[in-house]
């Protein structure tokens, strides 16, 4: 009755406490935060790769079952065992059924049937972000990344691609006396009038040193929230210089000694869809250690670089897609209660991407919004692939 509608509205704001760990990281547009310093009005990413508003956000509730929800790939978050994931099980996937919302507790109870993971997921789609005015070409500027001088702007380019990248660098490079050595055309220097000191005068070095890339190799994140095609584009100059793809699997290897940069470049590769990695080793020569190595790896149904030899066939339309689209359950386990806190997106599907690996989750609901889906019924889940 009138006054049943009455208590719904007065607990209006307050979230079914479907919950995530508060140090979760949380992609957005502008770069990281965390899941504890989200605020209504704030712009995190959906499912679908699109920016959505976040409308609603509980406060820090302590106390809480908690789980460490692993995944196939290796990815991993922590929730509280009643945050709601979109997922179909074995069952669901035998006849077709759409993903449906099921709680970490209930998929706990079923891990695997017949030997095979029973809990099925999306992964993330590409981000859809608005073309970036940068400073460097992002191919160009993906191959100094992979086999560029450190110090300055030459590039390191194997004498069998040479002619094949030189011809696709958007800025001239002309060979140097070292072997397999190029460098861009000079430009004059400038000095500034009072203080004497070099000033920017538009080169390659300069542009690169004003993304404070010079001496440290990193992807700044105007480069990470570009547009998907530019995305694409430094991807491409990363494997063309420093890539290994293998053409039956699709298997894409980048090797960097670098863990900062390891990381952005799993990070650049997860935003366009793919589930990608880090391996962390040592690197060896002859027996002897040389420090640090970091594999990132991912497998690819299409892309790749642009040399003919780093491209991935297209597999778009054969065997089983959605292995390289979902991502599968591994393990869920219990772990010390901590902090947690959940929000509400503004997402037709109400999914949202969470953690370092995008993994797509959904929204907790307040009671106005249950109120509205018993009105106007649910609202729709993404379709399987």
């Amino acid at each position: 009755d009138g006054a049943d509608w009455f208590v719904w509205l007065i607990l209006a704001g307050r979230g079914w406490g479907k919950a995530l760990a508060i140090d979760t990281p949380i992609p957005t547009p502008n770069g990281w935060t965390e899941m504890g310093s989200l605020r209504p009005g704030d712009v995190v990413f959906g499912a679908d790769g699109f920016p959505t508003r976040v409308t609603f956000a509980t406060d820090v509730m302590d106390g809480r079952p908690c789980y460490r929800v692993t995944f196939g790939d290796g990815a991993s978050i922590v929730a509280d065992a009643d945050h709601q994931w979109a997922a179909r099980s074995r069952a669901d996937r035998r006849v077709g059924r759409a993903y449906r919302t099921v709680t970490t507790r209930e998929m706990s109870r079923c891990l695997t049937v017949a030997g095979e993971s029973n809990w099925q997921m999306p992964a993330a789609r590409p981000l859809q972000m608005p073309e970036e005015d940068l400073p460097i070409d992002p191919y160009l500027f993906g191959f100094w990344l992979g086999d560029g001088d450190s110090a300055g702007s030459g590039l390191t380019i194997g004498d069998a691609d040479a002619s094949k990248i030189l011809a696709m660098l958007p800025e001239p490079y002309s060979p140097t006396r070292a072997a397999l050595r190029y460098a861009p055309a000079p430009r004059a220097a400038e000095h500034c009038p009072v203080s004497g000191d070099f000033m920017p005068n538009g080169s390659i070095h300069s542009r690169l040193k004003s993304l404070g890339v010079i001496g440290n190799k990193h992807i700044p994140i105007r480069y990470l929230r570009a547009s998907e095609p530019q995305r694409a584009s430094l991807l491409e100059g990363l494997i063309d210089s420093d890539g290994w793809v293998e053409h039956q699997t699709g298997r894409i290897e980048i090797t960097s000694n670098r863990a900062k940069l390891a990381a952005d470049i799993a990070e650049l590769a997860r935003s366009l869809g793919h589930r990608a990695r880090v391996i962390a080793g040592r690197a060896t020569i002859n027996g002897r250690d040389c420090g640090p190595k970091f594999r990132v790896q991912w497998v690819a149904r299409f892309g790749g670089g642009r040399l003919e030899r780093k491209r991935v066939p297209d597999r778009r339309g054969l065997g089983q897609p959605e292995r390289l689209t979902t991502r599968y359950v591994k393990s869920i386990e219990e772990v010390p209660s901590v902090s947690v806190r959940c929000i509400s997106v503004d997402a037709p599907d109400e999914l949202y991407l969470a953690g370092r690996d995008f993994l797509v989750t959904h929204n907790t609901r307040t009671a106005v919004e249950n109120i509205a889906r018993m009105v106007r019924g649910p609202s729709p889940l993404i379709a399987p692939p």
